[in-house]
């Protein structure tokens, strides 16, 4: 059978197939379930809902997959009825999507799948034909194996082989997720949920077992672990209560019975290659699993096992998971389903009730319900670190534990609660950073600093790794961030830079040490202190930060008080430490010193200051637990205490008083790695750079380089379609690679990489990508294996060079086709031109050292250099023959330059002279780089890398492609070397809004294109804002949308974020702002127009299948239209986003939109490259009615469209057909107007009193202007400054005003004056004419005088050649203000100032009224013009009324409150006012007293002006008190805690071993929970503990055992002490109601251990007062005889009792006895052996310094590395383990927050009973039992 195993774990690999086919099959089950579900039940308004229903046919889920070759994979999901056969397909073909394992949601109809393929790792979902859809991604190191759901509580389980992690998801809200299992996992391979018994089962082919535990990960424990070796699927049989799973590798279908686990039984086993089991599913008459070979879905019936197949035409390669649905419809709401339990994150079902978890890396807090803050243990506190040996797990926990608050308010306290975390670890060196919130400790086990949070975050890290074992000083210098420890192994003090696994450290004292142990910083006066023990020392020394001016302040010559702990006082600036059994203080330097207290019982280690407190940690001896001494400065008299079991070590007192800030030199000493700040002259510091070990300080005194060997780094160069990396340290041993292919490491078939730049220091390459359709800069990480490049900058034309000034992040290029030199950031934000009308830049270097550029002109012939702000252009180099590549090599101050087209490599100084000849290479170069005394030259005519020396002698070619190529590639060297450091003039941008651009002295401050400095010369401005007569245009490329004047002159940018994309563009002359469409986002936003991006909002959100691109704005109805090219329809919405409608669905593939209000039209284009007949300009009333297509052939993507009213003429561009063409509004009186050439047209837009159309193109830069009529070609502006532009449109209006109040701002048509609308000048109350600046002139008041250019710019038609009206005119000799209609159709005016005289006219533009102008056109909603007025219209949910203006909707709020109810509110719909009223034991929430109203959205809201939407849950409060608490030894009785409502009543009594204190509540106190406060009434009552005194002499040889409380009425276990063990009689001592022991006379109960021998062992007892009769027994013992044969037995006496002298007795009943007895004795003796030699290791394990060296080396040993092992949430004795983002492995394991509490035992040395003060030796004696969770 072992062989059949082994055949097929061999075979079945090999028999798998790369396919993927998702199926869903219907099955119809066992008849009674059949009818079930055939049986729908029918309720009226009063019928009880059923608690289960059944909705469909049972149905089997399963996965297979099918691939015909490695390019045709098919995936589908199948719904198949076994008696029907119908079959409906669900296909996904070729999408990268491959499921793993699947479940279902029947409530909500989803099925849910794991996804690993390319389709996006996680879990997916999806519903019957529709589109999948991901809900959760999960890491890249992740597997997701198999999932299960809860629909109840919306909760999906997984397990995660990759991390070997079991997770739990919320559906709701994905972001809550909770590791549940994270411990001794192998490969978790499928999991199933017992959602009604809550547990869960899972199987773990790793570990070769099947394991379980409660749903929240409690009560973990190993179901079957035997006789089972690759269990892939489990099924759970509800009916039966059995667990089936399938063996693979055994090939087997088991189960076994939940009801009784040793009930197993295989079910289904086969032989050879019959079978391969892949899945299991169970209904209450079959089991239904997988054949892979079969390659059916086979079951077998549970009566008498036969065995059939479901569906014999199907037939599948592999099959994987598999699920039964018995279409169950969960109705019951579990503990969860309500307000999620009231839990703040997570809410899991469970037996009892139910478990609030947190989402990853937060902590549930001490409710049991909310979840951890950014202030957790932030604050006050005293931390120290213990040491404790765990016997659940069999190794020692270190812990950081503390004290919250000031010790003032707990230090006198009776009882003292402290937090703690349990680690793992073996943490002995404690310090903080109160800045920022974080703990530094010292690991002796990982051999680290470590950093954990102290706000709530899980996010620790490591500082550093590589200390030794033995580190118990670390100290954190605030200040200048730098953190200290003193190594005593290594015996060196070192600092590090306070960083996430800082690779830089410097070894500060390095010589003369013993062993440092303890250490300080002092910042303000710049000195570091430490401690340092030893056969030599015993010593406290002082030196400057940097370890300089080192002496010596204290020295003791005692060796038998060695000094540990030190710190510092630094309100009173003393130095405080201590020497085990004495506390001293001193000065600083180290004068003065005092002893504060001294006690030869103590051994003190850490010391830590507070105000006038000191805290000491005492190891313990002659029996006394390890403690926390609390001393006063002040005083000599003694201390108090805390004790704790186990060892403590580091201790800190956390509080921000213990680390004032203080501006240090530091703080601009730009360093290139450490500062530190030390004594300068007086009192005052200064600032000092520091470098790691192994480097220097370079000769400005602040960088540092390498002192010893460079790094060997890379060279890169570009090969078209990839980039390769060469080793630059290259010499005679190189070897040429086999493949120069392998050495390349980014491959892209369609690229056209070409330029190289490196930012060594972020270790980023940027490149060039000449792609043809989409020219780009890209960058991509040179860290780690990615691959994945991102563009930093699209649409650029030609790049000829770039280059990187690394010292103030920015990016240069050149382009050849813009003639220009761009700059930008790194990311690719602000970007500006700096250069233009050059005639062909290509290469380019940066000098950052000294603040300027060079670059080559290859067709001028001439090397330029200028500032890096673009100034200060001068040729370097002149006569220059087609120059092709330059580099700066700083090593020998020169540059570096390929000439005469590659034949020749030259070089000349920084100035440009001393012009010499280096190389003439037997090939044409192209490009060059240099490493430092190496060359490296890229061929021309084929990919090739020559390598030389400077000198130019010896090249060598080290790779050669032998592939021709046309263009010339590039070559850099990566390398520190050639970007040396300086200390920029930019860093933080030197307060410079968008980019800072160093020069030779200082810096500029600079703006992107299209803006200009503000008068701060810092901020950036728009270049002009225009309010009228502008054309606005979107340019995705670069991120910005830009005004345009009239006549092409000025460009003005508005200020968009950099992550903003858009095509679509409106302006609204209302309010004056501009709207934009984001086709990234799927987002319409608007901001001021004056650039700001702090008005910048979102007024359409991003929604599902919807990709939003024209817009268009009537202002008169205050509207917003747009195409929605993904959803095909054009929908309306109000400006502000509130109000939304689908006017026109089904709109095939729509773009383009325009509106003409005027007479209440809308035009809009469709676009198709498939089916032309689609394409087409269509037109429609703006309300959507009337839909007319009005041109139809002859097109296929016309994506621009304007209109011209005045003409009457609709024009259009298509960017397939490459026409720009123009007809009449009614289609008719077509026109071609001009053809394109290799153009993608895009945005269209007109200007009526212009001769000219304007358009965009994606192929080409720029906006292009073509005459109307057709003559004459096409112009183009703005190809220099513009990348990528979509839309554009212009707008007219007004100029502005003058005079006034208005600064100058143009009339705002319509305005109110006096409540009354007007939409032109008046000359009410004023000598001009004048208008409103703002929609409302009452409460605003802005206005300004119209003058002869005001109201109108322009007119159209007439005899005024389209001047602009002038008002006011002369009429029949009266003057006219306004436009006016007498004697025209259409508004007209004057174009001079006397019409009666010169008769010149013009007809008025139209002026942007309709019908909706005024209120609304009286509708409620919207308004929307039509020719023949206006229709009015409501939202998406809405539908009009009969009166045809106000809206209404079915909409109805809920009628249930919780615990009350609504009073006369049936059919609660839209506007609908109710009252409501509370259960008894609740009263109305006062915030929500009153009526209230039912809103649009069937949400109530008050009725009131504030309008605040409620939540029905919090209506009625519940009139309760809250848990009593009382004090110690007072017990509760009667609804105390359970039913406290008002009114209810709380017995309190003394508890058992207690006694009243007052006489005044002989029998108890009864108080009440009251009304007026929900509260209890005050308790008088109090009670006092009756205790019993430890007498030593009542057990010889013993005591009782720590854990006795000595209060009345309570039991008490002994134990004996170290050499004795427990006599057989074990008795329990019992303490009376009047504090007596029972039994009370002497015992002796504990007898020592004796030496046994080999084959004797004779134990003696002495006489106790309870007597037995001695005995001898004889029994046998087996001797080992070195001979074959049988064991040779002998009679030994052996004694118990007193020994007899006879030493025998001829009593066997007795000898069969006693020997029992002695037996029983025997095995005690062993145990208490085995106890005493495990608490001697303890000991040994706990206290590695009282070991030195050689003990603490020991301490690696295994027990404590292993992991701490747990499985459920937040519990304190199995926790969760939790994943580090800041590490690979956890930073500490499985840190849990946990709170004791300490009862308090009074010592004072005088006896007495008064208040305890500090020297009174006030000791709290700390329990370990935990009480709650933190």
């Amino acid at each position: 059978m072992e062989q059949i195993s082994t055949i097929m774990a061999t075979i079945i690999p090999l028999t798998q197939r790369n396919w993927i086919l998702v199926i869903y099959i219907l099955l119809t089950v066992a008849s009674g379930n059949a009818q079930l579900a055939s049986t729908p039940t029918t309720a009226s308004p009063t019928t009880v809902v059923p608690t289960t229903q059944y909705q469909g046919d049972p149905e089997i889920i399963f996965i297979s997959r099918d691939e015909t070759d490695p390019t045709q994979v098919l995936y589908q999901i199948h719904h198949m009825n076994t008696v029907t056969k119908i079959d409906r397909i669900y296909n996904f073909h070729n999408s990268g999507i491959k499921p793993l394992s699947i479940d279902f949601d029947n409530s909500n109809n989803y099925i849910y799948w794991s996804e690993n393929g390319i389709g996006g790792k996680g879990i997916w979902r999806a519903k019957d034909g529709a589109v999948p859809e991901k809900i959760f991604a999960v890491e890249s190191t992740s597997i997701v194996e198999s999932l299960d759901v809860d629909p109840v509580s919306q909760l999906v389980y997984y397990v995660d082989s990759g991390k070997k992690s079991i997770v739990l998801v919320k559906l709701d809200d994905p972001t809550l997720y909770r590791t549940v299992i994270a411990t001794d996992l192998g490969r978790p391979k499928d999991i199933i949920v017992d959602h009604e018994n809550k547990m869960m089962y899972w199987t773990d082919i790793g570990k070769g077992r099947i394991e379980m535990a409660d749903a929240d990960g409690r009560n973990r424990q190993v179901l079957v672990d035997r006789n089972i070796s690759r269990p892939i699927s489990i099924s759970l049989d509800k009916k039966d209560n059995r667990l089936y799973w399938v063996d693979s590798l055994r090939d087997v279908i088991e189960y076994i019975d939940l009801n009784n686990t040793s009930i197993r039984k295989v079910v289904k086993k086969e032989i050879l290659l019959n079978a391969q089991y892949s899945g299991v599913a169970v209904d209450n008459k079959r089991i239904f699993y997988t054949d892979s070979i079969r390659r059916h879905v086979m079951y077998i019936n549970k009566t008498d096992y036969s065995i059939d197949t479901i569906f014999t035409h199907l037939s599948f390669n592999e099959l994987l998971d598999i699920k039964y649905n018995d279409k169950f419809i969960p109705t019951v709401n579990n503990s969860c389903s309500v307000n999620n339990g009231d839990c703040e994150n997570i809410c899991i079902p469970t037996k009892s009730n139910r478990t609030c978890a947190c989402k990853e890396g937060k902590r549930l807090l001490t409710n049991g319900k909310s979840c951890s803050r950014i202030i957790a243990l932030h604050g006050a506190n005293i931390l120290f670190l213990t040491q404790e040996f765990n016997f659940n797990y069999g190794r020692t926990i270190s812990n950081l534990r503390g004290i919250q608050g000031d010790p003032e308010t707990w230090l006198y306290q009776p009882t003292v609660r402290t937090w703690y975390i349990s680690f793992g670890r073996w943490l002995t060196g404690i310090d903080f950073d109160y800045r920022s919130e974080h703990v530094y400790l010292t690991d002796a086990l990982s051999r680290s600093i470590k950093v954990f949070p102290m706000n709530g975050s899980l996010h620790t890290w490591t500082e550093f790794s590589g200390t030794s074992p033995i580190v118990h000083g670390v100290a954190v210098d605030w200040i200048n961030r730098n953190v200290y420890w003193a190594d005593q192994d290594y015996e060196h003090i070192v600092m590090a830079k306070m960083a996430v696994d800082t690779k830089e450290t410097k070894t500060v004292v390095n010589t003369g040490l013993d062993r440092p142990v303890s250490i300080a910083v002092h910042p303000k006066k710049g000195k570091l202190f430490w401690s340092d023990y030893g056969p030599n020392n015993n010593r406290i020394e002082v030196s400057n930060l940097d370890g300089s001016n080192r002496t010596t302040i204290y020295h003791s010559t005692d060796a038998s008080y060695l000094i540990k702990g030190i710190t510092i006082d630094y309100e009173r600036d003393k130095l405080i430490f201590t020497n085990g059994i004495g506390l001293y203080k001193m000065d600083l330097d180290g004068s003065n010193v005092e002893l504060l207290y001294q006690n030869q019982m103590l051994e003190m280690y850490e010391v830590s200051a507070y105000k006038n407190l000191v805290f000491a940690t005492d190891k313990g001896m002659f029996g006394r637990r390890p403690r926390v001494l609390i001393f006063l400065t002040t005083t000599t008299s003694g201390y108090n205490s805390i004790s704790f079991r186990g060892s403590i070590y580091g201790i800190a007192f956390y509080h921000p008083s213990r680390q004032q800030t203080f501006a240090s030199p530091c703080d601009t000493a730009q360093c290139g790695q450490m500062c530190v700040a030390v004594p300068g002259n007086g009192t005052q510091l200064k600032a000092k750079c520091v470098c790691g070990d192994g480097k220097k300080l370079a000769a400005n005194g602040k960088n540092c380089e390498k002192s010893d060997h460079p790094i060997s780094q890379t060279f890169a160069y570009s090969a078209g379609d990839r980039i390769c990396l060469v080793n630059a340290q290259v010499d005679k041993s190189w070897k040429a690679p086999h493949k120069p292919d392998d050495i390349c490491w980014l491959r892209n078939t369609g690229a056209d990489f070409r330029h190289l730049a490196v930012d060594v220091y972020s270790h980023t390459l940027f490149f060039s990508d000449q792609d043809s359709i989409l020219p780009n800069i890209r960058k991509i990480s040179l860290v780690g294996k990615r691959k994945n490049s991102t563009v930093v900058l699209s649409g650029v034309a030609n790049v000829g060079g770039i280059a990187v000034d690394w010292v103030s992040d920015h990016l240069y290029w050149t382009d050849i086709k813009l003639k220009e030199i761009w700059v930008a950031n790194l990311d690719g934000t602000s970007q500006k031109i700096l250069l233009r009308n050059l005639t062909k830049p290509t290469s380019i270097a940066v000098n950052p050292p000294n603040g300027v550029m060079y670059w080559l002109d290859e067709t001028e012939g001439n090397m330029y250099q200028a500032n890096l702000d673009g100034t200060d252009k001068i040729v370097l180099v002149r006569n220059l023959s087609n120059p092709l590549d330059l580099v700066i090599d700083y090593m020998d101050d020169r540059i570096l330059y390929i000439n005469n087209n590659g034949s020749n490599v030259e070089w000349v100084n920084m100035l440009g002279r001393n012009k010499k000849k280096l190389i003439n290479p037997e090939q044409n170069v192209s490009n060059i780089a240099v490493y430092k005394g190496y060359i490296a030259l890229t061929l021309m005519s084929k990919t090739g890398v020559l390598l030389t020396n400077k000198g130019g002698t010896n090249p060598k070619l080290i790779i050669n492609e032998n592939k021709t190529k046309n263009y010339k590639y590039d070559i850099i060297a990566i390398d520190e070397a050639v970007q040396p450091v300086i200390a920029g003039v930019c860093n933080g941008n030197s307060g410079c809004q968008q980019i800072c651009l160093p020069k030779p002295s200082g810096y500029t401050c600079a703006c992107t294109d299209g803006m200009k400095l503000g008068t701060d010369k810092k901020s950036c401005v728009p270049e002009k804002v225009l309010y009228s007569d502008f054309f606005l245009v979107a340019d995705d490329y670069r991120h910005e949308i830009y005004q345009v004047d009239k006549d092409l002159k000025t460009i003005s940018a508005m200020g968009l974020p950099h992550e903003e994309n858009p095509i679509g563009v409106a302006y609204d002359p209302v309010e004056r702002r501009i709207y934009w469409t984001d086709y990234t986002l799927g987002t319409i936003k608007r901001m001021a127009i004056n650039g700001s991006i702090n008005k910048q909002e979102t007024v359409r959100p991003k929604t599902s299948n919807s990709r939003l691109d024209a817009i268009a704005i009537d202002p008169s109805s205050r509207i917003l239209y747009y195409t929605d090219m993904k959803a095909n329809n054009i929908g309306i919405m109000s400006l502000d986003g509130g109000l939304n409608k689908i006017l026109i669905a089904s709109v095939y593939n729509p773009r383009a939109i325009v509106l003409d209000p005027e007479n209440g039209n809308m035009y809009y284009t469709t676009r198709s490259k498939i089916d032309t007949k689609r394409a087409g300009i269509w037109r429609a009333n703006m309300d959507g009615t009337n839909v007319t297509k009005i041109v139809a052939q002859g097109l296929s993507y016309p994506n621009g469209l304007a209109i011209d009213t005045t003409e009457m003429k609709i024009y259009w561009i298509d960017s397939v057909t490459l026409r720009l063409e123009r007809a009449n509004l009614n289609g008719t009186g077509r026109q071609i107007i001009a053809y394109l050439t290799d153009a993608y047209a895009f945005g269209l837009t007109i200007v009526n009193h212009t001769n000219y159309v304007y358009y965009t193109d994606w192929n080409d830069r720029g906006i292009f202007y073509q005459p109307r009529n057709g003559n004459g070609t096409a112009m183009v502006f703005g190809a220099d400054v513009f990348s990528g532009l979509n839309e554009i449109k212009y707008y007219s209006g007004t100029h502005g005003t003058t005079g006034g109040n208005g600064a100058g701002l143009p009339c705002h048509f319509p305005y109110l004056y006096n409540d009354q609308n007007y939409t032109h000048c008046i000359t009410t109350n004023h000598h001009r004419a004048w208008c409103s600046v703002t929609h409302n002139y009452d409460t605003d008041g802005l206005w300004g005088n119209c003058d002869s250019k005001v109201n109108v710019s322009y007119t159209e038609g007439g005899n005024g050649n389209g001047k602009a009206c002038v008002f006011p005119f002369v009429y029949y000799g009266v003057n006219i203000t306004q436009c006016i209609s007498d004697a025209h159709i259409r508004p007209w005016c004057a174009v001079t100032n006397n019409y009666d005289t010169d008769a010149e006219w013009g007809n008025c533009p139209y002026d942007g009224t309709t019908k909706c102008s005024s209120n609304n056109g009286g509708c409620s909603e919207f308004c929307l013009a039509t020719p023949t007025g206006r229709t009015c219209a409501c939202n998406s949910i809405f539908q009009l009324k009969a009166d045809g203006v106000s809206c209404y909707n079915e909409t109805t709020c809920t009628q249930k409150i919780r615990s009350g109810s609504f009073s006369n509110c049936q059919h609660a719909t839209v506007d609908k006012r109710c009252g409501f009223t509370c259960d008894t034991h609740f009263k109305k929430n006062s915030l929500y007293d009153g009526e209230l109203a039912c809103s649009r959205s069937g949400r109530w809201y008050t009725d009131g002006p504030s309008n605040v939407y409620v939540d029905t849950d919090n209506l009625c409060l519940e009139q309760k008190c809250p848990k009593l608490t009382v004090r110690e030894g007072v017990q509760q009785s009667g609804n105390c805690t359970s039913g406290n409502y008002v009114g209810s009543q709380c017995l309190l009594k003394c508890a058992k071993g207690y006694i009243v204190s007052s006489h005044l509540y002989p029998n108890g106190e009864n108080i009440m929970c009251q009304s007026n406060n929900l509260n209890w009434q005050k308790s008088n009552m109090t009670c006092s503990p009756i205790y019993c005194k430890e007498n030593k002499s009542s057990i010889l040889n013993g005591h009782l055992r720590e854990d006795c409380t000595f209060l009345a009425e309570h039991e008490c276990q002994y134990q004996c002490d170290y050499g004795y063990g427990k006599n057989p009689l074990n008795l329990t001592f019992k303490c009376d109601k009047q504090g007596n022991w029972e039994p009370m006379a002497a015992v002796v109960l504990c007898s020592k251990i004796t030496t046994t021998q080999s084959t004797t062992t004779t134990t003696t007892t002495e006489p106790t007062t309870i007597s037995y009769k001695p005995t001898t027994v004889t029994t046998k013992v087996v001797t080992p005889i070195p001979t074959i044969g049988k064991p040779k037995t002998t009679e030994q006496p052996i004694v118990s009792g007193k020994t007899s002298a006879l030493g025998t007795q001829d009593d066997a009943k007795i000898n069969g006895l006693m020997g029992g007895l002695v037996t029983v004795v025997l095995l005690l003796a062993i145990v208490v052996a085995c106890i005493a030699f495990y608490m001697y290791r303890k000991r040994r394990m706990s206290d590695p310094s009282k070991y030195e060296r050689s003990s603490l080396r020991e301490s690696t040993r295994s027990d404590m590395g292993q992991q701490y092992k747990s499985n459920s949430i937040d519990s304190p004795k199995n926790s969760v383990a939790y994943s580090n983002s800041g590490e690979g492995n956890l930073a500490f394991d499985n840190p849990i927050y946990v709170t004791e509490e300490a009862k308090v035992n009074l010592q004072n040395d005088d006896n007495d009973n008064t208040k305890p003060q500090i020297g009174s030796q006030h000791e709290i004696v700390m329990d370990n039992n935990v009480t709650s969770g933190m």
